[in-house]
């Protein structure tokens, strides 16, 4: 085994493949016109850390198709002017299940592809790649320029930042072709998701904010589990799951959590007082319990806290925008203040 990824690139001649076993690898690596596979363990678990030193990868030596890059998080490069996370130059690599995170490109007057820069390139390819949390001038996920092309298929750009224009793409003289892929929260607040001067933009089968004219095209919420948390996984009921081309998904990943139905109960009113009572008396209040989902709900059980509290159903279903009236009856057994609660399943 080699002691880095880079001299294991060195080492290697056109054909061969690089292997690389999951942990953090702090260093920046550059294929030097070798056309090889470097394939990481797992794209969650094998990370190259940039250390604010540069590209965290560089095709910048006429590598072609069959210089592939997979299976890696690629985070914390730092390049001025252009390309944080990897910067491609007269080359035609493939990009494979990466993750390209937390990268910067800034300069005194431009900073260009905060997680890829992209120029000189007849074709660059992405392939289940997610860019998220990178930032530059222009571009703060991808930046296209100098008549280059790129295919991005089942992508996901999120949440990057750009201070000029192009938070999520931007383009110059140039074409892109997105399929199956969304690009969706991409900060706005003085730019726009994309920004295309002088190229060809085509995309089919994807997920835009602001929508996008082209075949099987949503503008809806993807419905990532936990965005805040970098769970870009999708929910069972996103709007991604099963409407890519040919009953695909759209993005880098799959779906990674289900959505309960139960939480699309409502409860009207919420909380239920009823005041002073006397011991061994019963008592009876009304409950409304609504859907404000799009599916029926369909409650099986519903467990209390205490023995004090019934319900006149406790299997149901309700159906989408209905409601089912419940009779809520409650026989104090003691002396005092007592708060009660169920749980519908």
């Amino acid at each position: 085994p080699f002691a880095t990824i880079q001299a294991g690139i060195d080492a290697a001649s056109d054909g061969e493949t690089v292997l690389v076993a999951e942990g953090t690898y702090v260093e920046n690596i550059n294929y030097n016109g070798n056309n090889i596979v470097v394939q990481g363990e797992n794209r969650e678990t094998t990370i190259i850390d940039g250390n604010e030193n540069g590209s965290v990868a560089t095709f910048n030596n006429g590598e072609g198709s069959t210089a592939i890059l997979s299976g890696f998080t690629l985070r914390n490069g730092y390049q001025n002017p252009k390309g944080g996370g990897i910067y491609i130059s007269g080359a035609t690599p493939q990009l494979e299940y990466l993750i390209i995170t937390e990268n910067v490109a800034e300069g005194d007057n431009s900073g260009s592809g905060g997680g890829v820069m992209v120029e000189y390139s007849a074709s660059t390819t992405f392939d289940h790649v997610i860019l998220t949390n990178n930032s530059g001038i222009s571009g703060g996920g991808i930046f296209v320029d100098h008549n280059s092309n790129v295919i991005l298929t089942n992508c996901t750009i999120t949440q990057n930042t750009a201070d000029d224009r192009g938070s999520g793409i931007s383009m110059y003289n140039s074409s892109a072709t997105l399929n199956n892929t969304i690009l969706w929260g991409n900060d706005t607040t003085n730019v726009e998701q994309m920004f295309i001067n002088n190229s060809s933009l085509t995309i089919t089968y994807s997920d835009i904010e602001g929508g996008w004219e082209g075949e099987g095209n949503i503008d809806a919420d993807p419905l990532f589990c936990n965005a805040d948390s970098n769970d870009f996984t999708l929910y069972d009921n996103s709007p991604c799951v099963g409407t890519g081309e040919n009953g695909a998904n759209m993005g880098a990943f799959g779906v990674g959590c289900a959505i309960s139905t139960t939480d699309w109960l409502t409860f009207d009113p919420y909380a239920l007082d009823f005041g002073t009572v006397v011991w061994g008396e019963t008592y009876s209040q009304q409950i409304s319990v609504g859907n404000s989902g799009d599916a029926a709900v369909n409650v099986s059980d519903v467990v209390p806290s205490t023995d004090e509290l019934t319900l006149s159903m406790s299997t149901f279903t309700v159906s989408p925008g209905d409601t089912e009236q419940l009779t809520v009856t409650y026989i104090p057994i003691g002396e005092g203040e007592v708060t009660d609660s169920r749980v519908f399943y």
